[in-house]
């Protein structure tokens, strides 16, 4: 719940007093992730026969260890009002 929902107040709506005049684009990319987990096998596990996509999703630890993301694409569309704002930093701005 939203702060503003949350007091009784309406949420606002547009752009705010520090947002400046904007335009809509649509931003696609593609993330690589990489995960690794330490398990324990039966002696007999052969990883060619199991089911290893579907089986490692069941695991209480992720193995979660890093993302890149690549491939980033914009493309000026159409004026969108209700979609999200988003500012990113400038490169060189704090990396």
């Amino acid at each position: 719940m939203r702060a503003a929902e949350s007091q009784g107040g309406a949420a606002a709506c547009g752009p705010t007093a520090e947002q400046p005049p904007t335009r809509t684009v649509v931003i696609s990319w593609g993330e690589e992730c990489h995960h690794e987990v330490r398990v324990r096998v039966p002696l007999d596990f052969e990883p060619d026969e199991r089911d290893l996509a579907n089986g490692l999703a069941e695991l209480s630890n992720d193995g979660y260890q890093w993302l890149q993301r690549a491939g980033i694409a914009v493309d000026d569309i159409d004026d969108d009002p209700s979609a999200e704002y988003f500012d990113p930093p400038i490169c060189g701005e704090g990396f």
